[in-house]
């Protein structure tokens, strides 16, 4: 009862003649409802002169009714707050309807109410829910959040949604209510699964692309003012692959799995931001649709949304397989810069580039020992045409000055060979014993590189250094970058995307859609997306407390995976709440020093509490408001 508020001189004098104050008006009122559940409506009656009998013009839903009194014969009646704000006298009464719809107003009495109020307290583990909710706080998806979804309060849900994938490590949304149970959450209402199921309905697409705007809008604020001389958004783009043995998603099909796994897939494409990995935009597409048909539509949905600048300069960052000669027109006629890994083992201009320098490439003049390769560069014009019209003949007016950097590995070339090599013997073998045997792999090199003479089976040793020729040879193909080793840490920043897929499939769990129709899909994969992009600031911190650790200071050493362990030992924080307000346990000792890993003050045992007043009545769910704002430290 110390923690408790004091009541204020205009609480105390109300309650002081809660007896005297006059029944609330209220209009007529009736009860509907189900087996389990009974809602108080109100209602308005017309007469109907032709009829000669009044019909329901209007109802509307105010509150619940408690369970039947046998004893009194009566049910208590409980209203929304906005009915007890349009009728003030409810805060003083409590309301009972007979069976024959009389209704009784009861006054409260106040030593049950401080009483009731005292009483209300639970303890919850709330250690690591306080560190995310400064994370976010602290970065642009907290204010993105507020803005769009505000309504209803849906920030807050979709963040204890978000909640409960990174530190449950668990997507099946039927574990939510047994762990929103013991931990304190944004939100602490409804908890059943058919209200995860709507609040996923309720996500469109549409506040989806208004959500990431926002933060590439914010991005993109953010270079502007940096002293960076060369404005340019690096974004990595990649897609992955999600199985899903349902039957009722569009987008499922059979294509290539990229983990080996033979069931039906949706694919995934995922943008992030190079410079710290948080997720930018994403698309569910066809599981059957290969990567290179994916960059036409998303150059239009980030023209159709606005998502460029006329400052700061966005470019792609992308794998093989995403960019061919279409694709690569598309980005320079929209303006829109490249870092692409081409194929060169595959016959095409990337292949007659690399088989052209090859002589340069093992020159050891032009060995680099930072990246234990050679590199060499080759400018190159390249022709396209500013206005294509379908069906008709491309004329390829336009040009525009590329840059191809070559890089060889003679470690990447040593392994490819060892590698060729043993397939090569093995398939030989095993075609002296039965040519049944041979895999098709198998069957596709006896086929290219090797020959019968007299009975025998021979390698061909030109075709097999043909083939080598290219081996340990990577080509950068880009429009922005001249310098190699600026253009190769590009790149290699592009791993942001695949740390994000680590995480959203492996370290969440994510790696099934476990959802039963398309209306949940696009809202279930943004609260994956978005516990990604909290997992991996999350991750960041640590990585940044690991990168300054030095054995002779006082740090707490932490490893690789040391995140999921750090949010489980922080979860073990205690945090009372009672209806007023909220405080945190003692925090002392190694408890500290995680809070300290992440970059954040340990919470105080002081933390905050709300005065509740007669004047002012505020509902759990909006004290649960203002402190979720007061730990981010400033409103989302």
């Amino acid at each position: 009862s110390a923690w408790l508020p004091r009541k204020s001189p205009s609480h105390r004098c109300r309650c002081t003649c809660l007896k005297s104050c006059a029944s609330p008006q209220l209009p007529p009122l009736i009860l509907n409802g189900t087996s389990t559940h009974t809602y108080v409506f109100f209602y308005q009656n017309k007469w109907d002169k032709k009829e000669g009998q009044s019909e329901r013009t209007k109802s509307k839903s105010v509150g619940k009714a408690g369970p039947f009194n046998k004893k009194t014969g009566e049910r208590e009646l409980f209203f929304k707050e906005e009915i007890k704000k349009k009728h003030p006298a409810l805060y003083q009464c409590r309301v009972f309807r007979s069976k024959g719809g009389a209704l009784r107003f009861e006054p409260l009495d106040e030593d049950n109410v401080m009483l009731k109020t005292k009483t209300q307290v639970v303890q919850l583990h709330g250690g690591a829910t306080w560190a995310l909710n400064q994370i976010v706080g602290a970065s642009p998806i907290g204010h993105a959040l507020h803005r769009i979804f505000s309504k209803y309060e849906c920030d807050k849900k979709i963040l204890s949604r978000a909640y409960y994938l990174v530190l449950e490590r668990n997507n099946a949304m039927y574990n939510f209510a047994n762990f929103a149970e013991c931990t304190w959450l944004p939100y602490r209402g409804s908890l059943v699964s058919s209200s995860i199921s709507r609040l996923f309905k309720s996500i469109t697409k549409a506040d989806i692309e208004r959500f990431f705007k926002a933060l590439i809008k914010a991005k993109q604020a953010e270079i502007k003012t940096g002293e960076e001389k060369e404005k340019t958004l690096f974004l990595a783009l990649d897609s992955t692959s999600i199985s899903h043995l349902g039957e009722n998603i569009s987008y499922v099909e059979f294509g290539h799995n990229k983990d080996g796994v033979s069931y039906p897939q949706d694919n995934v494409l995922l943008i992030v931001d190079q410079k710290d990995g948080m997720p930018l935009y994403f698309r569910n597409f066809d599981g059957n649709v290969p990567d290179v048909k994916t960059v036409h539509n998303t150059l239009a949905d980030f023209a159709r949304l606005a998502y460029f600048d006329e400052v700061v300069r966005t470019a792609f960052v992308t794998d093989r397989g995403f960019m061919c000669e279409e694709n690569i027109n598309e980005c320079i006629r929209n303006e829109v810069s490249f870092v692409a890994n081409t194929r060169v083992g595959a016959n095409g201009l990337a292949h007659d580039i690399a088989i052209e320098h090859h002589a340069e490439l093992m020159d050891i003049n032009n060995y680099n020992a930072f990246l234990d390769a050679s590199v060499v560069t080759v400018p190159i014009r390249w022709y396209y045409d500013p206005f294509p019209v379908k069906g008709k003949a491309k004329y390829k007016q336009e040009s525009k000055e590329l840059y191809a950097h070559l890089y060889y590995s003679k470690k990447v070339y040593d392994e490819e060979h060892e590698r060729l090599i043993k397939l090569l013997f093995t398939a030989k073998q095993k075609l002296e014993q039965s040519r049944e045997a041979l895999s098709e792999q198998e069957s596709e090199l006896i086929r290219r590189y090797t020959e019968e003479r007299n009975g025998k089976i021979y390698i061909l040793q030109k075709k097999l250094e043909e083939r080598l020729q290219t081996a340990g040879v990577r080509l950068l193909l880009t429009d922005c970058i001249d310098d190699p080793l600026i253009c190769h840490k590009a790149y290699q920043d592009r791993n942001q995307v695949e740390y994000a897929f680590n995480t959203l499939k492996s370290r969440l769990a994510c790696d099934r859609l476990r959802v039963h129709g398309n209306e949940a899909l696009e809202g279930k994969m943004f609260v994956q997306i978005l516990a990604t992009a909290i997992g991996g600031m999350v991750r960041r911190r640590v990585a940044s407390y690991g990168e300054s650790y030095h054995p002779g200071k006082k740090n707490f050493r932490v490893y690789h995976d040391s995140d999921e362990n750090l949010l489980g030992k922080l979860n073990n924080v205690m945090v009372t709440c009672f209806k007023g307000g909220w405080y945190f346990g003692e925090v002392a000792g190694k408890r500290a020093e995680l809070f300290k890993i992440l970059g954040l003050e340990k919470p105080d045992a002081e933390q905050s509490y709300e005065c509740v007043t007669c004047e002012e009545p505020a509902d759990e769910e909006t004290l649960s408001r203002k402190a979720f704002e007061q730990q981010a430290g400033e409103e989302l």
